[in-house]
């Protein structure tokens, strides 16, 4: 009799030591997971502010794929994953890209200097001219 209370004590002592040693592993996966989302929303909040920086980028992108990678207990990154980060830094860099488009005037005058130095001939001349024109 007294060899089952052993016994069971035992198996009671292992199972508390199992749950204690799951709440630990628990705990380092949600500081991971926590430093993770940290790691990327900086890079992304550095993006932000310098859009343009290859540097920056990828290192969003990395940090991104990182926290992905943790969420997935370490099973790789999806390609639905690959498509958030995409997004989430296409949304960092937003208005980053800003197209510069020259007057009419500015058009017709760079026309112009490639016909004087013979780079256009007359016709191709009258023609891109016509078109710039038309555009008004």
């Amino acid at each position: 009799m007294v060899y089952v209370y052993v016994i069971a004590a035992l198996f009671v002592m292992i199972i508390v030591v199992a749950v204690i040693q799951g709440n630990i592993e628990g705990n380092k996966l949600v500081k991971s997971l926590r430093a993770a989302w940290e790691a990327y929303q900086n890079a992304l909040t550095q993006l932000k502010n310098e859009p343009n920086s290859h540097e920056i980028r990828l290192r969003a992108l990395q940090c991104g794929r990182r926290y992905s990678d943790l969420t997935r207990n370490n099973s790789g990154v999806t390609i639905f994953d690959e498509v958030a980060l995409k997004n989430d830094i296409d949304a960092a860099c937003a208005g980053a890209v800003s197209i510069k488009t020259n007057s009419v005037e500015e058009r017709l005058s760079t026309l112009q200097l490639l016909f004087a130095s013979g780079h256009i001939t007359d016709s191709e001349y009258q023609r891109r001219r016509q078109t710039i024109l038309d555009s008004i």
